[in-house]
């Protein structure tokens, strides 16, 4: 059920805007699921909600930063062309700086 799966972190991302408390103790679990998944409509909405994540709460999210870089040498293509747009949009925006 990996569609149910991607629409829960979705909504758990959510909740996460409205409560910065939320947003600071999911933050590791997203980054945890993010690894950890097999399916690439998960690994896709998360990497959707921590990059809403980083315009509402920048430094909350600005210590996984290069993990999300990771993401563009994801497996899947989706993926792959997901993190380069947010990253990219991010970047553009000045949310996050490129470091090294």
């Amino acid at each position: 059920i990996p569609e149910l799966q991607g629409q829960a972190w979705v909504c758990l991302g959510k909740l996460c805007m409205v409560d910065e408390q939320l947003a600071k103790k999911c933050a590791p679990l997203f980054m945890q699921e993010l690894s950890r998944s097999p399916s690439p409509i998960v690994r896709n909405n998360i990497l959707v909600a921590l990059a809403d994540m980083c315009i509402h709460f920048t430094a909350l999210v600005d210590n996984y930063m290069p993990r999300l870089a990771v993401c563009m040498r994801d497996t899947h293509e989706l993926v792959r062309r997901q993190a380069l747009a947010l990253l990219a949009n991010l970047l553009m925006k000045d949310y996050v700086k490129w470091r090294g």
